[in-house]
C-alpha cells in the first residue's frame, strides 16, 4: 500500500510566488539594462565632445600658426577659421567655452543641458591668449583680430 501525501498545496499560493519571483527577476533585468543604456549614452556624449574639442583646438592652432606666420612677413589684421564637424554629429545640446585664466588656456566642451556633468577641457599653448566666449557648437569661427589683440569664438 502506498502512503499518500496529505499535506495541503495551495495552487493560487503557488501562481502567486512564481509570479513574485519573475517580477523580481524582471525587475533585475530592466534596472541592468537600464544602466547599461545609460553607460552607452554617456560614452557616445563624451566621445562627440571629444571630437568637438579636437577639432576646435586645432583650428585655433592653425589660426594661432597662421598669425605668427603672417607676423613675420607683415601686418595682420584678421583671421579667421571656420571649424567644420561632421554632419552626422549631433551639436545641438553643447557649447564650447574657451578662456585664459593667468598662464593657462582652456577650451571646454559641455551640455548646455544642467543636467548633464559630462565635459572635455583640453588645455592650449599658454601664449594664446583668448577672450572668454562660449558658443553653440554647431556653427564654430575661430577668430583672431589684431586691433583686439586675442583669439576668440565666434558664430559669424
Amino acid at each position: 500500500m502506498t502512503q499518500q501525501d496529505e499535506r495541503g498545496s495551495s495552487i493560487n499560493l503557488q501562481y502567486g510566488l512564481a509570479l513574485a519571483l519573475g517580477l523580481i527577476l524582471l525587475a533585475g533585468f530592466a534596472g541592468f539594462a537600464t544602466d547599461n543604456v545609460d553607460t552607452k549614452s554617456d560614452q557616445v556624449s563624451q566621445s562627440k565632445m571629444n571630437i568637438i574639442a579636437e577639432q576646435t583646438s586645432t583650428k585655433l592652432l592653425q589660426v594661432y600658426n597662421r598669425k605668427q606666420k603672417t607676423e613675420a612677413n607683415g601686418d595682420v589684421e584678421r583671421i579667421e577659421q571656420r571649424v567644420r564637424l561632421p554632419s552626422k554629429l549631433n551639436t545641438n545640446n553643447l557649447i564650447v567655452t574657451v578662456y585664459t585664466t593667468g598662464s593657462n588656456t582652456k577650451l571646454i566642451v559641455r551640455s548646455s543641458d544642467p543636467q548633464e556633468t559630462i565635459k572635455t577641457e583640453k588645455t592650449l599653448p599658454s601664449d594664446i591668449s583668448t577672450e572668454t566666449t562660449t558658443v553653440p557648437a554647431n556653427d564654430i569661427w575661430i577668430v583672431y583680430d589684431e586691433s583686439e589683440g586675442n583669439y576668440k569664438l565666434s558664430t559669424t
